[in-house]
Formats: C-alpha cells, sequence, structure tokens
C-alpha cells in the first residue's frame, strides 16, 4: 500500500500598526519546499535630483533551489542592488522578480513583508549586533521573535547558535565576541526563522584571509544541511569561487562568469 505525502500548510499573520486585526497570508501547499528566483527584464533606476542612476539593466535570470550562487563585481556594478531585490527589500522600477511562485513585485508592502520575514535570511555585510546583549539576546532580536515566549526564544537563539558552533558563546556579551564570531551571530540570526533562501552581502570582507575560508565553508555547510538557496554578493574573487555558480555584473548588467 502507498501513500502521498501532503505538504503541511503554512500560515502566519502580522498585525498592522494600525489595527488590532492580524493579516493572514495562507503559504500553502502551491509554495511548497522547492523555492527559486526568476527575474524577468528587471531595471532599477535611482532618482538623483534631476539625474538619475540606473543600477540594474534588464535583467534576466533564474536560480535554481538549493544553488550557491555568487553575484561577483566591482564596487558600483550593482550587486547588491540585485541583492535587495532578491530579498525583497527594495522594488525593481520594471520587470519582475519571482520566490517561487510569489510574485514580488505585485505583492502588497505587508504580503511582501511577511514572504520576507519567513522566507527569507539576510545578513548584512555590516553585522550590526546590539554590544550590550548576549550573543544569544541578539539572535532573537527580531521583530518575529517578539511575542514568543521566552523559554521557546531561548531554545531557538541555542539552536540557531548550535548550528554555527556558538553554542558555548550563548551567554558573551556580542562586545566580548571576536569579528569572526561577530559574523556567526549574525548569520545564526539570520537563520533562526528557518529561512529556505539565504543572502549574504560581502561574506567575511572585514576577516582575515583564514577565518573568511573558514566562514564561506560554514555558509556552504548551512546550505547543504538545510536545503538553502544561498546567493552572496561580493567584489572578491576567491569568495565568489567558494560557490558553484558565478554570476559576473558589470556596469549594471548580468552574465555567467566562465
Amino acid at each position: 500500500m502507498t501513500s502521498t505525502a501532503t505538504a503541511p500548510t503554512r500560515t502566519a499573520s502580522l498585525v498592522s500598526s494600525r489595527s488590532s486585526t492580524p493579516f493572514v497570508v495562507d503559504l500553502a501547499a502551491p509554495w511548497a519546499p522547492v523555492i527559486a528566483f526568476s527575474l524577468q527584464r528587471v531595471t532599477k533606476t535611482y532618482r538623483q535630483g534631476r539625474h538619475s542612476l540606473r543600477a540594474l539593466k534588464r535583467v534576466d535570470l533564474e536560480i535554481a533551489p538549493g544553488e550557491s550562487v555568487a553575484l561577483h563585481g566591482p564596487a558600483g556594478s550593482g550587486k547588491s542592488t540585485l541583492l535587495h531585490l532578491l530579498a525583497g527589500l527594495e522594488r525593481p522600477t520594471s520587470g519582475a522578480i519571482a520566490l517561487g511562485t510569489h510574485d514580488l513585485t505585485g505583492a502588497g508592502d505587508r504580503t511582501l513583508s511577511l514572504i520576507r520575514t519567513l522566507e527569507v535570511g539576510f545578513v548584512f555585510s555590516r553585522v550590526g549586533l546590539i554590544s550590550t546583549l548576549t550573543a544569544a539576546e541578539n539572535v532573537v532580536a527580531t521583530p518575529t521573535m517578539a511575542d514568543v515566549p521566552p523559554a521557546d526564544r531561548r531554545r531557538s537563539a541555542l539552536a540557531a547558535l548550535e548550528s554555527v558552533g556558538l553554542a558555548d558563546q550563548a551567554d558573551r556579551l556580542a562586545a566580548e565576541l571576536s569579528e569572526s564570531q561577530r559574523q556567526r551571530v549574525a548569520l545564526a540570526r539570520a537563520l533562526v526563522n528557518e529561512p529556505t533562501v539565504l543572502l549574504v552581502d560581502e561574506p567575511g570582507a572585514t576577516l582575515d584571509s583564514s577565518a573568511r575560508a573558514e566562514f564561506l565553508d560554514l555558509l556552504d555547510g548551512v546550505r547543504r544541511d538545510r536545503g538553502l538557496t544561498l546567493v552572496v554578493a561580493t567584489d572578491d574573487a576567491s569568495v565568489a569561487a567558494h560557490c558553484s555558480r558565478r554570476l559576473a555584473l558589470k556596469n549594471g548588467r548580468v552574465a555567467e562568469a566562465r
């Protein structure tokens, strides 16, 4: 006898600051555990007074589930802009972006915020830890954890820290941690909601070559263990080489690197 497994329904809600009525989004079977990015003719233009700067120019791109991708290019090439668009932190000027079956371009602000919260882990180039909080407290210092019972927050923080090899540093203040440890705490914070996509801006940029290589190995291990889609933005060729696929960015255009 055989049986067919049904993907669990995922639901979540946000409460508007203007209303006590929850806004509910159903992330059900069509979303599934398989998530990939699709970009069609994406352009991003920034207005600067009477002038405009086109950061991305008609980008067509697909990223497969579970892929490890580097957005590689010099400063001003558009790689961080592209990473922010993938995260739903910015919207394109024109074109379409999809994360799995979800249209990020057409989603309303609350829907986009919820999808970003539940599905995307983001590690910024500046880790942004609060020096007076412990490692564990920093991991759960996010809006989504605000209403979680303290005991559950603690368990989630410890689990995330364990996944990056820092469970034994959970109760140390962020100010007491090394730069390498602080980067790992920032990664744990990005993982605490169990995202399906992990986006990292300039990974290990403030670390020496040895610590950077260890951090990149950790990123790849986390990707494999959790089945994540990993996208990093970097201007360092050695960092890009850690990914299985490299996209070269120059003057707002994207091309497969050879």
